[in-house]
């Protein structure tokens, strides 16, 4: 495929595509058709609500360690590093 000339710089249409034809010939066009993606191999659903369960999960951990840290910091008690290691991912 040939680089379109560089004075373009409207839309385009070329092959049934709509394309923006800018002063760069190689051009990152994230919404194009014919973009080449891997195909998932994992079903749509249960991979989506397997992620949203780890995001719940996280989400409790989190505000759990939270709740200890602030009891922790109202009775003047240092809060341990371990906590801080385990909150920062959640």
């Amino acid at each position: 495929m040939r680089a379109p000339p560089p004075h373009h710089t409207v839309f385009h249409v070329r092959r049934k595509y709509h394309t923006a034809l800018l002063a760069s010939p190689i051009m990152f066009q994230p919404f194009h058709r014919r973009a080449k993606t891997a195909p998932s191999h994992y079903p749509r659903v249960p991979f989506h609500l397997l992620r949203f369960f780890q995001l719940l999960a996280s989400l409790v951990v989190g505000g759990i360690m939270s709740f200890f840290m602030w009891h922790l910091t109202h009775d003047h008690w240092q809060t341990p590093w371990t906590f801080v290691l385990v909150i920062l991912p959640s």
